[in-house]
């Protein structure tokens, strides 16, 4: 029955996702996130630069079920948001999507001031293969202490504990 219903929720959410000016903007953002429906990605991008940042923290949230080359744009610009909150979803959604370009990007999250920032980087990191482990270990030698200490955590937690930590 739920599968039968998804294209009506879909239909709905697209139409409710317009309404700018929503108090719930922000719940029904988190839940079209979680849909990780295609049709969705469109609003979501849109949604990224809503003037509310807990909006705009769920918009990107849920773009990093989304390969695409518009997506890794609006996340590169969002991680550079004044809201910590933003940020730290960005580098998580980049994460999530691995685009190598985005490297660079991910591993400058390590000296973000904000330690939730540092923390979505470095579980970040851990999902671009080699390549991260190595920005990972580059980091924890490097001269900023707050990129040192968050890389040497990532580097000490067991698989098992990663996997808990980026779910």
């Amino acid at each position: 029955m739920l599968r039968r219903s998804r294209p009506v929720v879909v239909q709905l959410l697209l139409k409710m996702l317009r309404r700018t000016d929503d108090p719930a903007l922000a719940r029904l953002a988190e839940f079209a996130a979680r849909l990780q429906e295609p049709a969705l990605r469109e609003r979501l991008t849109a949604l990224a630069d809503h003037r509310d940042p807990e909006v705009r923290t769920q918009a990107v949230r849920g773009l990093g079920s989304y390969p695409h080359a518009e997506s890794i744009a609006t996340l590169t610009r969002a991680a550079a948001a004044a809201e910590w909150s933003v940020r730290a979803q960005a580098v998580r959604s980049l994460g999530m999507l691995g685009d190598p370009q985005t490297l660079p990007l991910v591993q400058a999250a390590l000296r973000d001031p904000e330690w939730w920032v540092r923390l979505r980087a470095g579980l970040a990191l851990t999902r671009f293969g080699p390549p991260g482990r190595n920005a990972l270990l580059e980091a924890d030698v490097g001269p900023d202490q707050n990129a040192r200490d968050m890389a040497h955590l990532m580097l000490g937690l067991s698989t098992q504990a990663l996997a808990e930590f980026a779910a």
